[in-house]
């Protein structure tokens, strides 16, 4: 929890209105599906390098983000849906992106 909080104390600074943005969508998103699906909860992907050369910089932002998502969690969820982390190291590997390296 320590190592979540630093992470994210971190991460402060710079991103605000970028979290504002997001959080806006993922809201909007949720009030729009179905009341059925409400009852499970919200997988959210974290795709960060975990191991490899980009391991030192990109550890401490899923640490922050699982940190988010149990603060969340701890506050009811969104919308009263709890947060599921779906966590993949992603190897500090250009293959394991969701988007095509560019360049």
């Amino acid at each position: 929890m320590a190592r979540y909080r630093r992470a994210a104390a971190q991460l402060r600074g710079g991103g605000a209105a970028g979290h504002a943005q997001a959080w806006a969508v993922i809201y909007a998103a949720i009030a729009a599906w179905p009341s059925q699906e409400r009852s499970r909860p919200i997988k959210v992907g974290v795709l960060h390098s975990l191991s490899g050369t980009m391991a030192v910089s990109e550890r401490n932002v899923a640490d922050a983000t699982l940190y988010a998502i149990e603060e969340l969690n701890r506050r009811g969820g969104v919308l009263g849906r709890k947060v599921e982390p779906v966590v993949v190291d992603g190897r500090s590997d250009w293959g394991c992106s969701p988007l095509p390296p560019t360049g």
